[in-house]
Formats: structure tokens, C-alpha cells, sequence
């Protein structure tokens, strides 16, 4: 982003915009469907299908790499935002300690 200042108001727009959209497809799916839909669209879903079980894995893959994927630029500015003081190296692994060859 070239003006970082504008985060927040780029949030605020986008966030709005999905807001409306999932909204709106809400009204357009229940005045559509009615209560022939459970409360739960892959419970709606013909059992059995390879589609259906498609569906099902994504629900429940979606969440976890959705949370990496949020929170990792947020992580990155936090990284920055820090003092150097604080920073750590990568610890070093139980098999790679260094040992003076002359002792």
C-alpha cells in the first residue's frame, strides 16, 4: 500500500461492502427459497454426492487457513513495530551446537 495511512478507511470500505453483499444474498436466498433450506446450507446438500463432501471439507478448512491468512500482515507490522531489544534470533537446534574444536 504506497499511503499506509489509508488502512483504515480501505477496511472500513471493504468491510462494508462485503457486509452488504452477504447481506443482500441473504434476503435474496430466503425470499427465493424459503423454509425449504435448513439452517445450515450443507445440510440442504444431497447426502452421499462428491459435491456435498466437497463442500463440507471446505467449510471446515476455510476457517483454519483463513485465520493465517488475516493476521499475518498484522504479525508482519507488529514484527517491524517493535524494538530491536526485543527481537530474538531463531532458536538454534539441540543437534547444532557449536563446540570449540581446541578444547
Amino acid at each position: 500500500m504506497k499511503d499506509p495511512s489509508k488502512f483504515t478507511k480501505v477496511s472500513i470500505a471493504n468491510f462494508t461492502v462485503v457486509t452488504t453483499l452477504y447481506t443482500t444474498m441473504g434476503f435474496m436466498g430466503a425470499k427465493m427459497f424459503g423454509n425449504d433450506v435448513n439452517s445450515q446450507i450443507t445440510l440442504s446438500m444431497p447426502p452421499k454426492k462428491l459435491v456435498t463432501k466437497i463442500a463440507l471439507w471446505a467449510t471446515v478448512l476455510t476457517p483454519m487457513t483463513k485465520y493465517a491468512l488475516e493476521f499475518a500482515p498484522f504479525a508482519i507490522q507488529l514484527e517491524h513495530k517493535l524494538p530491536s531489544s526485543n527481537k530474538t534470533t531463531a532458536p538454534k537446534s539441540l543437534g547444532s551446537t557449536s563446540r570449540d574444536p581446541k578444547s
